[in-house]
């Protein structure tokens, strides 16, 4: 390019620059075009490729989209960015203006994928970071402001605690949908004159929304292979080689299948070692031992398994129904051993003081068993039912299945994990429940039991009927869906401590472990909500059950 045009253009753009300076926007966008004019026909008359005057070009179409963004003419900024990265797809300066431009629009989807594009060409640049997380915490906000109504499926208690699941860095939000973007903050350049920056609490959770929309598309792509597995573990879920005399016989079992459901996190891999199977394994084993054995329990009924039957159970029968030794021998010296308490002596004692906490709470309430317990509820529900269904202005309709959980947990203290929440600065209490074992037991109850003579509503061979007595159960939120959840990047943890905690899931009862749960919850919620979106329809607990087997999913899905 030649000198003299050079310099024209160079004195276009300046007499632009100072314009702008002076807040005269349009005047600034004048001097913008007249230089481009320039530009344009001199890249007429000289076919040549000239990156001068690329560049050129582009600074002054970027210095026109900044115009734009000031007189909040956002279309025409992002027309001129587009122009710019036409020629320049990695002009960070049109990638960053675009994102604003969008963001200011509340396009927050596309001002999101701009800034990303705009941070990993240049991570260090200060506007774009800051930028960055303020455009990512908008747009995760926004998802959560305009939640689907599946997250009315979740508790009041459980929103209350979704809402702890933030930085606390961010602004606060009047809305129980409060749980926010948490983004891993790292600096490459350690500046140690940033020492006072950090007066803001290290982010704790960031559920990554973005990550969980790409595998929710992965997912509608494998609808065939994801309904035939969900079929083949709900299947699974209903064959136990057990003939069970009575229905109410079948029903306690299913109780304590749930009851005993604990400990695999603390004691799983002792037991495998122990063993040689699953947790999982050896829980079905031992309930099928101890439905074998129970007329060495003597029941005061014809039902089996009655609460009298559970008061009876001692750690002896449990040792030997399960096959785990309370106490081994060890040896001090030649013939002389001791007899000292196993690892697996914890687990039977808890085992059999919560089988006799609800065989007491059976009593004492004047129930034979959990059958004759789940009759009561039903005929409770049928009679909440009737008397809604009388009074229109009565709202408080909920699933048989929900109301059962909900009975369950209220009852059994086994069937309610519930904690209490204290907030950062120990100034309120809330308590927390997720009911995991009720849910257990509830989905078990409807996956293998004709519970009722007369069921008009719950046909056991219909599928879509089932689906829908089963959609308001949600995700069970334990550590296995956590560990899959964060192999999949939908949830990413930061803070240490809440990673040390993750050794120990099972056995803390504090702020940490009722945040990892509330997340799991709202991240399988919001993944079987979109697929539903789109127009698969799976409820939240065919999800959980789908998020359990990580081989399937990385081998059939996630290739």
């Amino acid at each position: 390019m030649e000198i003299a045009t050079i310099n024209k253009i160079q004195t276009l753009k300046n007499e632009g620059n100072n314009l702008f300076k002076l807040n005269k926007f349009e005047d600034a966008i004048t001097q913008y075009n007249i230089a481009l004019d320039v530009i344009i026909k001199y890249h007429q008359q000289n076919s040549n490729n000239d990156n001068d005057n690329d560049n050129n070009k582009v600074q002054i179409i970027c210095n026109r989209a900044l115009c734009y963004l000031r007189l909040k003419q956002f279309d025409n900024a992002i027309a001129d960015c587009t122009k710019a990265l036409k020629i320049q797809p990695k002009c960070v300066k049109a990638l960053y203006r675009r994102a604003r431009s969008y963001e200011l629009k509340n396009n927050l989807e596309e001002a999101c994928i701009d800034i990303s594009k705009a941070k990993m060409l240049n991570p260090k640049n200060s506007e774009v970071e800051q930028m960055y997380k303020k455009v990512i915490t908008q747009r995760k906000t926004k998802e959560i402001l305009e939640a689907p109504s599946s997250q009315k499926r979740l508790s009041t208690v459980l929103r209350n605690c979704l809402s702890q699941v933030k930085p606390s860095c961010t602004i606060a939000m009047g809305t129980v949908y409060k749980i926010k973007a948490i983004e891993h903050e790292h600096d490459d350049n350690n500046n140690n004159n940033n020492n006072n920056k950090i007066n803001m609490v290290l982010p704790q959770i960031h559920i990554d929304t973005i990550q969980m929309e790409k595998i929710v598309n992965i997912l509608l792509t494998k609808q065939d292979d994801i309904v035939q597995k969900i079929k083949d573990m709900t299947e699974s879920l209903t064959c136990l080689p057990i003939q069970f005399q009575t229905k109410e016989e079948q029903i306690n079992f299913y109780a304590v299948k749930a009851l005993c459901n604990f400990g695999e996190y603390e004691f799983g891999k002792d037991i495998e070692k122990h063993l040689k199977c699953t947790f999982n394994e050896m829980q079905i084993r031992g309930l099928m031992t101890m439905h074998l054995g129970s007329n060495e329990v003597t029941a005061t009924s014809s039902r089996g398994w009655d609460a009298k039957f559970l008061l009876k159970i001692d750690m002896n029968h449990l040792c030997s129904y399960f096959n785990l030794p309370i106490t081994q021998e060890e040896r001090l010296k030649t013939g002389i051993y001791i007899g000292k308490d196993t690892i697996f002596k914890p687990y039977l004692k808890k085992m059999k003081d919560i089988l006799h906490m609800c065989g007491t709470i059976l009593q004492d309430a004047g129930y034979v068993d959990f059958a004759d317990f789940i009759h009561k509820m039903y005929q409770n529900y049928q009679h909440n039912e009737n008397n809604n269904n009388d009074n229109s202005n009565n709202n408080g309709n909920i699933t048989l299945n929900a109301f059962f959980v909900q009975r369950l947990a209220e009852t059994f203290s086994p069937f309610c994990d519930q904690y209490l929440l204290t907030s950062k600065h120990g100034r309120s209490q809330i308590k927390v429940g997720f009911y995991r074992n009720a849910q257990l037991f509830t989905r078990d109850l409807f996956l293998n039991v004709h519970i009722f003579e007369t069921d008009d509503f719950l046909v056991q061979n219909n599928e879509r009927s089932l689906e829908v007595q089963l959609s308001t159960l949600t995700c069970l939120a334990d550590l296995k869906i956590l560990a899959i959840l964060r192999e999949l990047k939908v949830i990413l943890i930061f803070d240490p401590d809440i990673l040390k905690d993750l050794d120990l899931f099972e056995r803390i009862v504090d702020r940490n472990y009722i945040l990892l749960k509330a997340a799991c919850v709202l991240s399988v919620d919001k993944i079987a909500f979109k697929l539903n979106e789109n127009g698969f329809a799976l409820s939240v607990w065919q999800v959980d059950l789908l998020f359990r087997d990580l081989n399937f999913l990385t081998e059939k899905i996630f290739l």
